[in-house]
């Protein structure tokens, strides 16, 4: 693999993992925090999961992205 790839496939990990990190933690690297994530997926029309739904689907957005991100810096 390229040095290019690699420095590529690391930023854009790392910034997954930010983004992932950020959606689980308040105020941890400028986060808001899952209560907030679920939040805005209810304010974005998704309330009809009900209040466990969009709890389930907030965190499974969040750790998506996190695991993305480590697969993206592993790999």
């Amino acid at each position: 693999m390229k040095f290019g790839n690699l420095l590529i496939r690391i930023g854009f990990g790392l910034l997954f993992v930010w983004g992932g990190v950020e959606k689980f933690f308040v105020g941890f690297l400028g986060g808001v925090g899952i209560k907030s994530v679920t939040a805005m997926l209810k304010d974005t029309g998704l309330g009809f999961l009900g209040a466990d739904g969009v709890l389930i689907l907030a965190v499974l957005l969040a750790g998506l992205e996190l695991l993305a991100g480590i697969l993206l810096v592993s790999n």
